[in-house]
């Protein structure tokens, strides 16, 4: 299992610096009807100068417990063929929803896209959480 915070530690300088072109849209913050704990949807899409992408994508964010522990999701591509989806799974932080379970060829560390790490950075924007937060502090 994993936290947010140490999902972004494996994030390389170059889709972090990527992330600053993703637009989110769509944000929803709720409990789970399962576990009661937090649960977030959203929906991005990346923009650059004289581009915009028709591909929006479904991230999720869902608390395993209430020690910050998230299962992850992003329906991009670079989620499913980089490997983070795997690699995330491995560690308890993802479930298999794109993937088909065979390993990378060439496995990264249990990072993430572009389109979570904005994700995370609205999260916070908007104090839907902190970084010294646990899941027990966070309002009904």
């Amino acid at each position: 299992m994993m936290t947010i915070l140490q999902i972004l530690r494996n994030v390389e300088l170059g889709r972090n610096e990527r992330s600053e072109y993703v637009r989110i849209v769509g944000l929803r913050h709720g409990r789970s009807k399962k576990t009661g704990l937090p649960k977030t949807i959203l929906r991005a899409y990346s923009k650059k100068k004289g581009y915009t992408s028709a591909h929006h994508y479904a991230i999720t964010v869902d608390a395993v417990d209430a020690k910050s522990h998230v299962k992850v999701s992003c329906s991009c591509p670079d989620f499913l063929f980089a490997g983070y989806e795997f690699m995330l799974m491995t560690r308890q932080a993802a479930d298999l929803i794109y993937g088909n379970g065979e390993a990378p060829v060439d496995p990264p560390k249990p990072g993430c896209c572009k389109h979570l790490v904005m994700a995370f950075r609205e999260m916070l924007n908007q104090k839907i959480l902190r970084p010294d937060m646990t899941y027990r502090e966070l309002k009904k």
